[in-house]
Order: structure tokens, then sequence, then C-alpha cells
């Protein structure tokens, strides 16, 4: 297998049902074994999973939590055993499975520097002459010689993402471990992930910050309950993955409670919502109180969190009420956005919950292209005049 490459054939990864195992769970499970359904009393993880990953690619895998992603990242690196299927990887893995990253914690971490750099095949002193480029990075000094498990959680994640990335792997697997360190090293660690991927090395990367999956992978792989649901370039696959949410998210009317929403509009003056113009928000809805209290608007282009949110008071009487509201302008490019709304009364009593009631088209300018940073699609537009130096001509 050529350096650096990752094969995944017909991988399948089942696990125990969680839960305490009781004399009529043996007895059902005795039963399924009569009536031959040995797969009663299992969970599967991954199913019948394919993936071909060349050397030097940087490859993303997202999806909602329990779609298999860690278990992928583990059976790649051989921690665990697969029920069924092949995973192959050529040359030198540098895993970062979680926190503790297969630090021991009664070791300190001079000495896990060392332990970890002679699993990964390198001599004593090939890691000596690496030692203090690793100490540097995790920003960790004096407290290197201090036993792990005195670390905190963000310092034990520093030393295990420095032994990992600076040992110079053929092959970097990265879980979803950044979120517990600060800002200014998450923006270290991802430039030296950039490093290993310009040095020709492997990257897979798991993440549910979709915005540094599209800054550091050309290529996403989106799984679903198991199953490889698209494969191919990041931002299309985000951009499905994003829509797929949205039967997680509240897209429907809300037609209980106190309040009912009967219709939304957003509009500008020429038809729909066009990035630069003026906007206008109409909610219609059937109130069976009367409450005075505080209105929230927002719009966003993810059913995740919203770009803006604007807010006034208001008052609502009993029956039938329309809330009205005109933007200044429409800050967003162009695609599909989604209207939030929430309404909390004078007493900080929530009437209806912060939450997504539809969604629209909007017309105008689109994505602009970005560099590689730790940036995704930037929704906000912004128009600009340019005095740009004139190039020489020879």
């Amino acid at each position: 297998m050529l350096d650096g490459a990752i094969s995944v054939e017909h991988l399948w990864k089942r696990f125990k049902a969680d839960h305490r195992m009781l004399l009529r769970d043996e007895m059902q499970r005795a039963l399924a074994k009569v009536l031959r359904r040995p797969d009663e009393g299992w969970r599967w993880a991954l199913r019948d999973i394919n993936i071909e990953i060349a050397p030097g690619e940087s490859v993303g895998l997202i999806g909602v939590n329990g779609s298999g992603k860690t278990t992928l990242l583990k059976l790649m690196s051989k921690v665990m055993v697969p029920y069924a299927g092949t995973t192959s990887i050529g040359g030198r893995v540098g895993a970062l499975l979680g926190v503790v990253a297969g630090l021991h914690q009664d070791l300190t971490g001079r000495e896990n520097v060392f332990i970890y750099g002679s699993l990964l095949g390198w001599t004593r002193k090939a890691v000596a002459e690496r030692f203090e480029d690793i100490v540097v990075f995790a920003e960790l000094g004096s407290a290197i010689d201090r036993q792990v498990k005195f670390y905190s959680s963000g310092m034990q994640m520093r030393l295990a993402f420095s032994i990992a990335a600076m040992l110079e792997p053929r092959v970097l697997l990265v879980d979803e471990v950044l979120a517990v360190g600060d800002a200014s090293f998450q923006q270290k660690s991802l430039g030296r992930m950039r490093e290993i991927l310009a040095e020709g090395a492997t990257l897979v990367y798991v993440s549910h910050d979709l915005s540094t999956v599209q800054a550091m992978c050309k290529r996403t792989i989106w799984l679903d309950n198991g199953i490889v649901a698209m494969d191919g370039p990041t931002e299309q696959v985000i951009n499905s993955y994003l829509r797929s949410l949205e039967g997680l998210a509240t897209l429907h009317l809300k037609d209980s409670g106190p309040i009912q929403l009967t219709s939304i509009k957003v509009t500008s003056d020429s038809g729909p919502p066009t990035c630069g113009e003026k906007v206008s928000v109409v909610i219609e809805m059937n109130s069976d109180i009367s409450w005075s209290g505080k209105c929230f608007i927002g719009i966003s282009q993810a059913p995740i969190s919203p770009a803006f949110v604007v807010t006034n008071t208001i008052e609502i009487q009993q029956g039938y009420e329309t809330i009205a509201c005109d933007l200044d302008y429409y800050p967003l490019v162009g695609g599909t956005g989604y209207l939030w709304l929430g309404l909390v009364d004078s007493g900080d009593a929530v009437v209806l919950d912060f939450s997504i009631i539809g969604q629209f088209e909007a017309a105008g300018t689109s994505h602009i292209e970005l560099p590689t940073g730790v940036v995704m699609g930037a929704p906000i537009y912004v128009g600009s005049k340019w005095k740009t130096p004139k190039t020489s001509q020879s």
C-alpha cells in the first residue's frame, strides 16, 4: 500500500445494546439464538462502509452524534476490531481520538512523549531531537515533568495533539478534540495540520465545527446512521448535510400552545428578499391570550444559529394578530434562508421558544470565494470599492 493511503472495505461494526442484562434479557437472547436471530440485542454502528483515500488527501467526517464517525476513526487506527471487513493504512499514523488520546495518567508528560514516539516507531534519539519542539508547541513549559493526571483537560489535549502532529505522521486522524483548547491553540493546531498536509501527509478530520472542516478539507464524507450518506467536495456535502438538519429543526409553523402561527412572508420590493435591499418580514398568528413583551426575529443561512437578531417590545391581543418588521437591508448572500422567532413576556417567561418557524429563498450575491482559513461561506455581504496598484507593464 502507498505511504499515506487509507483503504476501508466492506466494514461492519456492532455493539451490545446499552442496558444491564437481566434474566429476561438472557432468555430473549437464548430464544433469538434458537430462532436464528443473531442480531437481536445488538446495535449496528457501521454498515458496509467502503472508502478509499489517496495519499495527501484531506478528508472531513461529519454527521450527527451517534452516526459512527468516532467508531470509524478507531477502526482505522486499529483501536477497535471490526465485525467484518478490513481497514488498511500505509505509513506512520498519528491519532488523536479523545482528550486523553492514549496518554498514561500516572506518567509525566516527558515520559508520555517518549512512549508515544516509540509506539510510532521512532528511536529515543529521534524523539529527543523533536522533544523541545513538542513542549513549545504544547505550551506546557515546566509542567512537562508533572504527572499527566494533574493536567487540565486542555493541557492533556495540547500535549496529545503536539505529540501526534509533531512526530511527522504520514496519516493524521483527528477526532472532535480541538474544541477543548482555547481559541489561540485551535488556530495554531489548524495551522500545524495545514503544514502536515503541505508536506504530503493524509488527514482525516472529525468535527461538528463545519467551518474548520471547510477550511481544512477538500473532500468530506457524511455518515448517517452508520452508512455513507454522501462523499464528495466539502461545500456540496456540507450544504446537503445542513439541509438534512431541517428535519431536526422546527421548520413547521407552530400549531400548539397559546400562540399558533398561520403564515410567514419575507419579501423585498422586487419580490424575494435580495441581498442589499430593504426587506419586510410579516408573521401572522392566532393568539389564545393577550400579552406584552419582547419579540425576537432572526435570520440564518443554516438551521444552526441566526446570523443576526433584531428585537422590539410588542403587544399582542387575543385573536388574529400580525407582527411586521422592516429591515433596512438584507445583509446575507443569496440562497436558502431560515426565519427564527421568539416571544418573551414582560415577566421574562417564554411564550414561544426561539426557533426556526420557516424558510425562504433569497436572491442576489452568491457566496464569495474564500482563502484557506477558519472560515465558512461568510454569509454577510459587504460592498466594497478598491483602489488597487496598477500592474507594471513590461
